[in-house]
């Protein structure tokens, strides 16, 4: 585990909880973000979110960009 998201992630207006409350930021607390792996034979990154989702999160290229040579560099 690389990242989690903080106890009072960023409210964005796409992050709503449903009716019934359930599934808001609030939910996200403490959630991983970015997990990698650097295995024998290969590297992975997962990102839990949707870093390129309409270039909207301020630094998001710049993550995805690390994580894509990170996992090709070496091998």
């Amino acid at each position: 585990m690389d990242q989690r998201l903080g106890a009072d992630p960023v409210v964005s207006g796409h992050w709503r909880p449903t009716p019934s409350g359930e599934g808001g930021p609030e939910a996200g607390a403490g959630q991983p973000l970015a997990i990698s792996h650097d295995g024998e034979d290969s590297r992975a990154v997962l990102l839990g979110s949707e870093p390129l989702f309409r270039a909207h999160p301020k630094g998001q290229f710049a993550l995805v960009a690390r994580a894509v040579l990170w996992t090709g560099a070496g091998r």
